[in-house]
């Protein structure tokens, strides 16, 4: 729209300057042409100075909130300018959306932190697609195709689900007067250090680990006695869609953080495509969502190598039918559409 109406100004004056002889309106509409050119040339200078990309390929970031990720830009010109950037984020199953974002730019190489709201929990790819850069009056844009991509986790915001206790339910040991405090208990992390070959996965720090491009693990002091056990069922017979799997993700994390807020642990097994069982244990909410990053991870395969159905397990066991069982009993069967509501009205007795 600018830039028509520069236009129209300047024929309009070049043409009132030729009929009446009026040199004044002659500059206006040679200014009017100079700017226009000028913006042009700009615009295509800016284009081959700028580049932007993300200064991390690994982020973790919260449902529903704001999180901020970072990213690289660099002017190698001497000219400020305006970048529009078109972002898609885009989930296994293929679940995407797409998002804007316009920055300033000036001469030099920076590091900003742009923000994004991630619709759904699990493994998330947020991809740079194309840049639109603007000259300093808007005038003239030039577009650029771009293929930058990050890897980021999505998790639930930490909730507890409310929970009561049959006697012994879901646990190895029914002596729950012996389970000592979650803030100094012996679950806690000792030291977190590199990767060494040789080294279990179960000790990996997966948070950390995905927040970087190292392998990080932690050595744990002697763990408490007494947890429950939760057996999830990744198996499914159909393809779930993004919203069903956010919904298994989020009773889950407020399934465990309402075991561990009742002063407990939790032994958390799952069975992978192959056959092999996988498991560790949690304590804290750190741990939580270092089990969230190793499911994740398994999400990502496809479906075809998933493990046959298991049978039923001792203790606690999580579908992603969102069915949620205890001994053998089925306790609840969560709607996807519904599950914050439900986890927040309903008590649960395991």
């Amino acid at each position: 729209m600018k830039k028509l109406l520069l236009v129209l100004f300047s024929i309009s004056a070049w043409y009132l300057a030729a009929m009446y002889h009026l040199f004044s309106l002659l500059v206006w509409a040679l200014a009017g042409l100079i700017l226009l050119l000028s913006m042009l040339a700009v615009s295509l200078y800016l284009k081959r100075k700028i580049r932007i990309g993300f200064s991390a390929r690994k982020g973790v970031f919260y449902k529903g909130l704001r999180s901020e990720y970072p990213l690289e830009v660099k002017n190698s010109g001497l000219l400020p300018g305006r970048i529009r950037l078109r972002l898609g984020l885009s989930y296994p199953g293929g679940a995407e959306r797409k998002e804007e974002l316009s920055l300033l730019v000036c001469a030099g190489e920076e590091k900003r932190a742009a923000g994004l709201c991630a619709p759904w929990c699990g493994p998330l790819t947020v991809s740079l697609k194309r840049a639109r850069i603007f000259d300093f009056f808007s005038l003239f844009s030039m577009k650029t195709g771009m293929k930058e991509m990050m890897e980021a986790a999505v998790l639930p915001v930490p909730k507890a689900m409310k929970l009561s206790f049959l006697p012994d339910s879901g646990t190895r040991s029914g002596e729950e007067d012996s389970v000592k405090d979650l803030g100094n208990g012996g679950g806690e992390i000792r030291q977190i250090r590199e990767y060494v070959p040789g080294d279990s996965s179960r000790q990996i720090h997966w948070k950390l680990t995905a927040r970087t491009d190292a392998i990080w693990m932690k050595e744990r002091e002697e763990q408490r006695e007494g947890e429950n056990f939760l057996y999830l069922d990744l198996f499914s017979e159909k393809e779930r869609s993004r919203q069903e799997l956010d919904g298994f993700y989020e009773v889950l994390s407020a399934l465990v953080t309402g075991i561990i807020q009742n002063r407990r642990s939790v032994h958390v097994m799952w069975e992978e495509g192959d056959g092999r069982r996988e498991g560790c244990d949690v304590e804290n909410v750190e741990e939580l969502e270092e089990l969230l990053l190793k499911l994740y991870l398994i999400e990502g395969k496809p479906s075809s190598d998933r493990g046959r159905r298991p049978g039923k397990e001792r203790g606690l066991r999580l579908s992603r039918d969102l069915v949620l069982s205890s001994e053998g009993r089925e306790v609840y069967r969560f709607s996807c559409q519904k599950v914050a509501e439900e986890l927040e009205r309903i008590e649960f007795i395991l």
